[in-house]
This record gives structure tokens, sequence and C-alpha cells, in this order.
């Protein structure tokens, strides 16, 4: 399977995921699973955070989960609404979210959308990774272009390229 053949779009799986939940595009990447293509989307609320798998060839939507956030940014409940019979995806842990001290959501001034369009400035190719990280408030993007691989790092707050790596894929 070759990623440049997926026949939905990062875009398109976007609108089906923001179809079923109203959000903020948090984080996407693209991962081969069984031989196929899948989206692993991430859409946030002030509330929730859902978490989508959609089918990158069909646009199935294999996996839904809702989750409530508490007032610091972590996971509560969840819901579960998977759509598949086997269900092997791993729920995040709460511990970790009762000891973070953080009370809001930091104040981004470029969205992902923005961080995408800056590597792709400078890189053509398909984003197959793209995520804030929300520590050091950077965004990482990888794109893929045939054999090769370019990572970045983008502060969410200046907009700055602060790395940029390119590596051949040998596999």
């Amino acid at each position: 399977a070759n990623v440049e053949n997926t026949k939905i779009s990062q875009d398109e799986a976007v609108k089906i995921a923001k179809a079923k939940f109203n959000g903020e595009l948090h984080e996407l990447d693209i991962d081969e699973d069984d031989n196929r293509f899948v989206y692993d989307i991430e859409l946030r609320s002030a509330t929730e955070k859902a978490e989508f798998e959609i089918d990158a060839q069909t646009g199935e939507v294999i996996k839904f989960e809702t989750e409530k956030l508490t007032n610091n940014g972590g996971a509560t409940g969840s819901q579960n609404n998977t759509t598949s019979s086997q269900n092997n995806a791993s729920n995040s842990s709460n511990g970790s979210a009762a000891n973070a001290p953080k009370t809001q959501s930091p104040q981004l001034i470029i969205s992902l959308d923005q961080a995408k369009q800056i590597a792709l400035s400078k890189a053509a190719g398909t984003v197959v990774k793209a995520e804030l990280d929300e520590d050091d408030l950077v965004y990482e993007i990888e794109i893929r272009n045939g054999k090769m691989e370019y990572d970045f790092e983008i502060d969410a707050k200046t907009s700055a390229v602060l790395s940029y790596e390119e590596d051949l894929d040998n596999d």
C-alpha cells in the first residue's frame, strides 16, 4: 500500500469527522493498519474531544470515541461509539491528567492547518503526521514525497520553523 494512493484526502477525512463532531482539528496522522491506510483524527471542542479512525480509501468511520474534558485539559470518562467488531484501541489512562497543573488550554497563534501550510511551502508532498506537542507548544509535521520524508517542528506561538530534517527512506 502506498500513502500517495489514498482516495480520501486529509481535508475530506477532516470534513467527515467534523460532520459527526463540532470541534477544532487537534491532531491528524495517517497510519497503515492491516494493509490499509487509516486517518487518525482528533477534534476538540471546549468541553469534549473526539477521536476518529477513518478509512483512507472508502471514507468509512472505523472508530469514533468522545471524551469529556476536565477543566485542566485531561479526559474524564469516555463514550465509545466504535462501529467495528474488534476494538483493539488502547484507552488512554486518566491518571496523568489528574496531576497536570494546567487550568485552561494554551492560547495558540497559529492553527494546525496553518502549521501544515508553512511546512508544505518548504517541502512538497503529503502530510502524513501533524500534531501539537502541548508541553512545548510546537507543531510536529511529517511530510512524505515518494521516498523522501521531511520532518518539521513549528512554533505554535510565533510560526517559526524550529527544526527541519529530510531523510531518504530506503525501506
